[in-house]
């Protein structure tokens, strides 16, 4: 069972480094193909919980362009071939 959990921590690695790369090549390439300047977004809003003096805020924001979005993909072929 550790095994299968350990290959899924690989392929998510992957992915989000994939993702990043991507980010930064798309941003990069925004002057040359201005298609890389479209941008979709998922995110989470900051929750905050407070318990007696103790206070958690949750949230996250994910930003991807179309070169993250194929970067990705290649994170997921990558981490196949591995």
């Amino acid at each position: 069972m550790r095994g299968r959990r350990a290959n899924w921590l690989i392929v998510l690695v992957f992915i989000l480094f994939g993702l990043f790369i991507g980010n930064r090549v798309g941003d990069a390439l925004t002057a040359v193909a201005p298609v890389f300047s479209r941008a979709g977004s998922l995110a989470l809003e900051p929750r905050a919980i407070s318990l007696l003096d103790f206070a958690f805020t949750f949230g996250f924001s994910l930003k991807v362009n179309l070169a993250g979005a194929i970067g990705g993909l290649g994170g997921i072929l990558l981490s196949r071939r591995i």
